[in-house]
């Protein structure tokens, strides 16, 4: 999913609708209209539950918005209502788990474009989220890894400290690498986030770790089989010193759309 791409689109159905940065924030749950300035200038990217969100606001669907192309066909929304509409029933009667129900309905929708559009244009999307690994003391993080088919980004939107003792962290830092490694510690990802780019020179480390949010491209064959991997952090302290940290993640497939 190209993320330069992806942020024009949301821009001009946002104008489309006539509505402002501001307004679209609010109606998604987010802080300001800054975040969604830099979705659409290709910055940054949102992460898989809030693309479903702002497909909702912005009155497209969730494939619309992941293939960054309008349907405009009125036949087709009418056999995506019908597909949509048999699944659901289907999901409601062999089922009482409302968030199997509610996922499945997703999947369902889907799967159901999917077997509609068939055009060569539309790539193989991917979903992985960061899920937290039984064996780390230190940090989780939050975020999505977008696979097509031409290559993978990675969409850090938060790294939190789940350390009873976080004095450590209670430093000055600037100049922070953020790697993350296979298990034979080759390097999948590098992002640099030097002194003059941190707002307020004054936090300390935990606090930028905690409002980490990037977005990188990485080469797909870099993404290993092995779902366990770990996440290296570079920094230098208020003497100058050079410190890292690693801790260990892992990813999970939420989805997949193969056209």
């Amino acid at each position: 999913m190209n993320q330069i791409k992806l942020g024009k689109f949301i821009a001009d159905v946002r104008n489309e609708r006539g509505m402002t940065q501001d307004e679209l924030a609010e109606k998604i749950g987010v802080s300001s209209g800054k975040v969604i300035s830099k979705w659409e200038c290709g910055n940054n990217m949102p992460d898989f539950e809030t693309l479903i969100e702002i497909s909702k606001a912005l009155k497209i669907t969730l494939f619309e918005l992941s293939t960054c192309k309008r349907i405009e066909n009125p036949k087709l929304i009418d056999k995506i209502k019908k597909k949509f509409i048999t699944y659901k029933d289907y999901i409601f009667e062999t089922t009482k788990n409302k968030l199997i129900v509610i996922f499945s309905i997703i999947l369902g929708l889907i799967f159901g474009l999917a077997t509609i559009f068939t055009i060569d244009n539309y790539k193989t999307i991917k979903v992985y989220k960061f899920v937290y690994d039984e064996n780390e003391t230190k940090f989780t993080i939050e975020g999505n890894i977008f696979i097509t088919k031409d290559d993978a980004i990675f969409n850090i939107t938060n790294i939190s400290n789940i350390e009873k003792d976080k004095s450590y962290l209670d430093i000055q830092a600037s100049n922070i690498q953020y790697e993350i490694l296979d298990n034979n510690n080759q390097r999948i990802l590098l992002y640099s986030l030097y002194k003059n780019e941190v707002e307020n020179n004054n936090k300390n480390l935990l606090q930028i770790l905690q409002s980490a949010s990037f977005s990188q491209k990485v080469k797909k064959e870099k993404i290993p089989k092995d779902s366990h991997l770990k996440f290296r952090i570079i920094y230098f302290d208020e003497n100058n010193r050079v410190k890292e940290i690693i801790f260990n993640f892992a990813i999970e497939k939420i989805f997949e759309n193969t056209l």
